[in-house]
């Protein structure tokens, strides 16, 4: 649980009660949906309109666009989408296609009802609240108490006020995230979204998290990456896809959530974040666990000693062998010439410095005086 859940839960008066919540009742387009419009058209007539503008300078129009005219359905300058091709005559021959898909996909005045409610427990059987056949109630069975443990939630849809008539579903994890440079935040990750509300249409993610965004005023959604870095079974998180809905004050455009769900009997590697077995795992003199690589590629043993020591620290003697730095200070130098690494008991001292025998200068003998003058 996070601010973010207790606050849904409190706007849905509650677990396991049906609501009824009423969304996109207002008098605005979504300007979201409008862009993706425009979008699609580009897109499918790229011969047409590349001649005459790219993708992101067709962006940035649309955007000034809306800044000057507004996402109002009506006002005095007319309705939204005389004003939208007014202001963008390129999209003129397209006027027909986009005026019914803001009208049908965009604009909703009247709103739409779901029924909702949301559940701290997975009751339900294969196929209710989803899709038949769902691999949480096959070959990822775990993957349900997992997500429960976790403080995992169900968002579930209802055809009717019956709690358990369901239609349709998508999984909530309320975790905490630390986001650069914004810190630790509340967020919700919604994934693995199936079924349809009352009307039949189907469900769509972005549609949900813009209703959790109406209910909870303050905040806002990103697509993202869903990791379960515990174990990459359970749960299972489809494409690894996911939905993050988040404070409006934190501004980011991209973002991996890795989740360590899984098996409470598993380890994590310190360095690389493996899931280790207790069987697979090697401890440096911290308790820090390594998987057997990264203790390997970070640690070695003191040729003198026998003692653990990290190779950024280790000296390495003139044969290649490891040398802590406990052992280096008691019996080993460093030649002055050459910088190798031999023992004391090998040093050649001279006024100019420490040298190893193959370094030593050789000894200047003495003149000696003439036999005969």
């Amino acid at each position: 649980m996070n601010e973010l859940s207790e606050r849904l839960a409190l706007a849905l008066n509650g677990y396991n009660k049906v609501t009824e919540v009423i969304i996109d009742a207002d008098k605005q387009v979504k300007k979201d949906i409008v862009w993706n419009i425009i979008e699609e058209i580009y897109y499918q007539n790229y011969n047409k309109l590349a001649n005459y503008t790219s993708y992101f300078t067709l962006q940035f129009m649309f955007n000034d666009t809306i800044d000057r005219i507004g996402l109002e359905w009506s006002n005095r300058q007319g309705k939204f989408t005389k004003r939208l091709l007014k202001n963008m005559p390129l999209l003129t021959p397209f006027a027909g296609i986009i005026g019914d898909q803001i009208t049908r996909k965009a604009y909703h005045p009247n709103g739409r009802t779901w029924l909702l409610s949301l559940s701290e427990q997975i009751f339900w059987q294969d196929g209710n609240f989803g899709k038949d056949n769902s691999c949480w109630w096959g070959g990822y069975e775990e993957s349900k108490d997992v997500f429960i443990d976790n403080g995992g939630l169900g968002l579930l849809w209802h055809k009717d006020e019956d709690p358990d008539n369901g239609i349709g579903r998508v999984w909530i994890a309320p975790i905490t995230e630390y986001i650069r440079p914004f810190g630790y935040q509340p967020i919700l990750a919604l994934f693995n979204q199936y079924g349809e509300d009352q009307t039949g249409t189907p469900l769509k993610i972005d549609d949900t998290a813009r209703m959790i965004n109406t209910i909870l005023t303050d905040t806002n959604y990103i697509h993202c990456e869903l990791i379960n870095d515990y174990n990459d079974d359970i749960p299972y998180i489809n494409g690894n896809h996911a939905v993050m809905v988040k404070s409006n004050t934190v501004q980011i455009n991209s973002y991996s959530i890795h989740l360590e769900w899984g098996d409470d009997n598993s380890f994590q590697c310190q360095e690389c974040s493996e899931r280790l077995a207790d069987e697979e795992c090697y401890y440096d003199d911290q308790g820090n666990i390594y998987c057997e690589d990264c203790y390997n590629e970070n640690f070695t043993r003191c040729h003198c000693c026998d003692n653990e020591v990290y190779r950024g620290d280790a000296y390495a003697d003139y044969n290649g062998y490891d040398i802590c730095y406990r052992c280096y200070d008691r019996y080993y130098f460093t030649g002055d010439t050459c910088c190798e690494v031999y023992p004391q008991e090998d040093a050649i001292s001279t006024d100019d410095g420490i040298y190893c025998e193959s370094c030593a200068p050789e000894e200047e003998e003495e003149p000696t005086a003439p036999l005969f003058d």
